[in-house]
């Protein structure tokens, strides 16, 4: 039991490493809001795409024509993460479902740091392809941008998941 859970402090600080490494937030303008969340609406991904798009071509500067170069090949590589980090999870998952053995719990691990090295190279292939759009300066703002978008939309949709179960009580 105590091997389990030294494997999932583990596993969780690398997977918390790899969500977050895209770079970290500088400070959040609080008086106007980077994400629109209807409380009473559904989460749709289109309307998260459109406004993260919105949000990074703005933050980042990009022109129109960099944009509609730019974002398939950056929601391709975001779907590509999402896969990976979705496969990490499932990982976890065995680890706290199972009772595994230390032999497994080897084969797990390996197999986690297999899906990192993936990760890290579909991000040094992504940028590869950026730079031939924009510049360095300009992947480095999209980069900066994805992730407080996220950390904003995150937060959002936390803070109106407690409004609601507190109405609810």
């Amino acid at each position: 039991m105590k091997w389990k859970k030294i494997h999932l402090k583990i596993l969780y600080t690398l997977l918390f490493a790899c969500v977050f490494s895209s770079g970290h937030s500088t400070s959040l303008n609080t008086q106007t809001s980077i994400v629109q969340v209807p409380q009473t609406q559904q989460f749709r991904p289109q309307d998260f795409e459109k406004q993260l798009e919105r949000f990074i071509t703005t933050e980042a500067g990009l022109t129109a024509e960099e944009a509609t170069a730019f974002f398939p090949l950056f929601h391709k590589f975001k779907k590509e993460q999402r896969k990976i980090f979705k496969s990490i999870n499932n990982c976890s998952k065995r680890i706290e479902k199972e009772n595994l053995t230390e032999a497994e719990c080897e084969k797990i691990l390996h197999e986690i740091e297999t899906l990192q090295k993936q990760s890290s190279q579909a991000q040094s292939k992504a940028m590869k392809e950026w730079r031939k759009i924009i510049s360095a300066s300009k992947i480095l703002k999209v980069l900066n941008a994805d992730h407080r978008f996220g950390k904003h939309f995150y937060r959002k949709m936390t803070r109106g998941n407690r409004h609601h179960s507190q109405k609810s009580k």
